[in-house]
């Protein structure tokens, strides 16, 4: 009778690990073929560098660093043209992500301007493009702020404008009058009384 149970029992173990072998190996061809077929939707395009703008002409690239009026940081960047997809800005410093909302400008068309949290000038920051729509890296590249443009902010003071008079002011001229004095010479007084 004991070798009967511990048979049932044996079967029963072989039959659960082979339905977790195939389980295993459904699932593994499942994800092979998903990658294969997200790979053939997304052209894995390559990745470009993104640095200052320079004479060069290669874009993406960043033009500047600034301060809005809330003091969040903005970052300025170039694109080739309105064909670039929309993306986000990333950028690790210290060992923490920073992700900067990108929206493209509506008076310089190749222009983007991404804003996010302010970070120190002058430290090695990494930045990412990436695509919102299918999370692509477009860009990246090491940079240091090496400016940062602050807000003008525009400061009216109104003042009171006095109301005017039908009547003229009066005007006070000063009286000059010509006054003569008259000094004797001055005699010495020392040492002589």
């Amino acid at each position: 009778m004991m070798q009967r149970i511990d048979r049932k029992y044996l079967l029963v173990g072989a039959g659960l690990l082979a339905a977790l072998f195939i389980l295993c190996v459904v699932m593994f061809a499942g994800l092979s073929v998903k990658q294969k077929n997200r790979s053939a939707v997304i052209p894995n395009v390559p990745v470009l560098e993104l640095t200052y703008c320079n004479d060069s002409g290669v874009k993406p690239c960043v033009v500047s660093f600034g301060i809005d009026v809330n003091d969040n940081m903005w970052v300025n960047i170039l694109v080739a043209n309105l064909s670039v997809p929309d993306f986000y800005l990333k950028i690790t410093y210290n060992a923490s992500d920073n992700t900067y909302e990108c929206q493209k400008s509506s008076v310089a068309l190749n222009s983007v301007y991404c804003v996010g949290p302010k970070l120190p000038p002058g430290q090695l920051l990494h930045l990412v493009l990436i695509s919102i729509r299918d999370e692509q890296l477009l860009a990246e590249g090491d940079l240091s702020i090496i400016g940062l443009a602050f807000p003008q902010v525009e400061i009216t003071v109104s003042t009171p404008t006095p109301a005017l008079s039908t009547q003229p002011s009066p005007v006070f001229l000063p009286s000059i009058e010509p006054s003569l004095t008259l000094s004797s010479p001055a005699k010495p007084s020392y040492p002589n009384p």
